[in-house]
């Protein structure tokens, strides 16, 4: 093999790798504030996904969580401490008590997981239609499943908005990330939280 095949393929490679780092990230983000130059980074957050439903909550905080990239910001997930989550002025009460340097409080209670579909190729015998399922039924109708039937989750458009503030109330940073990502709690935090960390040490308000 040539030095020059061995370049043509390499180059060939990079730029696949490049298109392939460029399409990765289902989420985009929308500043909508954020604090001028000479801030202090935030070193130690309490990480708060704003929902009622716990389970919710705690997937997507520890998803999130571990989307930030950097061993100098130290993150808590809140459902670690309050099971319950209190009114967001008190949040920032404990964030002080405790030593936080901010919380990044997360909009998440109008997260819609869209139900688990068939695969386009599958279908559904009669016999195993749900019994809530009224629509008219056709006397010997039946399809076999082409292949495995097990569900697959739909991708899914989400809004989610973002506060960033110091333990003393202080706005650092505020906005909106949509995203489109596949049916699950943590693939969807993932996403956000990605372009989240980007956008934050992009404009020096994270190590």
């Amino acid at each position: 093999m040539t030095s020059a095949t061995i370049t043509t393929r390499l180059i060939a490679v990079t730029t696949l790798l490049v298109i392939c780092a460029g399409c990765a990230s289902t989420s985009t983000v929308v500043t909508r504030h954020s604090a001028g130059p000479g801030e202090t980074p935030v070193r130690n957050l309490l990480l708060v996904g704003y929902s009622n439903e716990l389970p919710l909550r705690r997937d997507w905080e520890l998803a999130c969580a571990r989307s930030f990239d950097s061993r100098q910001l130290k993150i808590t997930a809140s459902h670690t401490l309050l099971p319950d989550l209190p009114e967001r002025d008190v949040l920032l009460q404990l964030g002080s008590s405790r030593g936080f340097d901010a919380v990044l409080t997360a909009e998440i209670s109008a997260l819609l997981l869209l139900p688990l579909q068939m695969p386009p190729e599958n279908v559904v015998s009669e016999e195993r239609r749900a019994s809530s399922d009224a629509s008219p039924r056709t006397p010997g109708f039946e399809l076999t499943l082409a292949g495995a039937d097990k569900p697959v989750a739909e991708a899914n458009e989400q809004d989610v908005e973002l506060r960033l503030q110091r333990s003393n109330g202080d706005l650092l940073w505020s906005g909106l990330i949509h995203t489109r990502e596949a049916n699950q709690t943590s693939a969807i935090a993932r996403s956000q939280c990605e372009r989240l960390a980007k956008a934050l040490q992009k404009a020096g308000l994270t190590p």
